[in-house]
């Protein structure tokens, strides 16, 4: 998710005022699709992410590994599982 969000602010960036390309990378799609998320609002449960970034151009510079990645206001396990797992799923 984060590299799609990624790319779409470095396209958006080039034709948006800055502060249109947030809203755009992530409300305005919501909003399109007929759905809450991407909205924060008080009181109500948290999906994000939290970057060690200073600023928005460290966050696009590098790949994030290591985030945390908060659903409904918890942090979850983003540990990347074994390859091993996917063996099943590869055989023909």
């Amino acid at each position: 998710m984060l590299d799609t969000f990624t790319q779409a602010v470095k396209i958006l960036h080039l034709d948006h005022p800055l502060g249109d390309w947030i809203r755009a990378a992530t409300e305005t799609p919501a909003a399109i699709m007929g759905i809450e998320r991407g909205v924060l609002k008080a009181g109500t449960p948290a999906d994000l992410i939290v970057l060690k970034a200073r600023n928005y151009s460290e966050m696009l510079a590098r790949t994030q590994f290591d985030r945390t990645v908060l659903r409904a206001g918890r942090a979850i396990d983003t540990t990347l599982p074994d390859y091993r797992l996917l063996d099943d799923l590869m055989t023909a």
